[in-house]
């Protein structure tokens, strides 16, 4: 996962795990009218947190 300048932005966990935290703007979550990166989310297709 790499940032806007080409910089990675998490780091690799002991486990092979990436974590990274990301902030997205409101103007940048909604891509389309139709396509909103957070009204789309669809938590019950997730598997469980380990």
């Amino acid at each position: 996962m790499v940032g806007a300048d080409g910089w990675p932005i998490g780091e690799m966990g002991h486990d092979g795990r990436l974590d990274a935290e990301t902030e997205l703007s409101a103007q940048r979550r909604r891509i389309s009218e139709r396509n909103d990166l957070f009204e789309d989310r669809r938590p019950d297709l997730y598997g469980p947190r380990s």
